[in-house]
């Protein structure tokens, strides 16, 4: 299976039902879209962007994935 075909199955599922395996495959999606392999939006022959959905849902997958993190007191961003 390739790997939007896998985020696509991957959106579908429940949170609790996202494991190791599933971290995997967005870390292979996250390398793509770095390496500009893939790319949410891509420019048709008349000049039009059209958006890529399996990109957007891996996107959003990633937020299901991610872990909360306590992130007060002096340890924040500034």
């Amino acid at each position: 299976m390739d790997m939007l075909n896998e985020i696509n199955a991957l959106y579908e599922r429940p949170a609790s039902e996202l494991g190791e395996s599933a971290r995997e495959v967005f870390e292979r999606f996250l390398e793509a879209m770095e390496s500009g392999e893939l790319r949410a939006a891509s420019r048709t022959s008349e000049g039009d962007w059209v958006v890529n959905p399996a990109v957007k849902r891996g996107i959003l997958l990633g937020f299901r994935l991610g872990k909360i993190v306590e992130m007060s007191g002096e340890q924040g961003l500034f």
